[in-house]
């Protein structure tokens, strides 16, 4: 999609031009999250996911307004 291989732990939560004008927001994939082996990285990781998903509603809200 990107054209490369972004490096998650800088980009993730960031807003990333794509080249037909629209913006995608970097994430996790949620079977990363279902993959980790250690409960405390699931419970962190999920988190910033969850930020990561409000982050993208309200972008998605902001833009819906007149």
């Amino acid at each position: 999609m990107l054209g490369r291989k972004p490096a998650m732990t800088e980009e993730r939560g960031r807003a990333v031009a794509l080249e037909d004008g629209s913006t995608a927001m970097l994430t996790y994939h949620p079977s990363y999250l279902l993959r980790l082996p250690d409960a405390a990285a699931q419970v962190e990781a999920r988190a910033l996911f969850v930020e990561d998903l409000i982050a993208v509603r309200r972008r998605l809200d902001r833009d819906e307004q007149p």
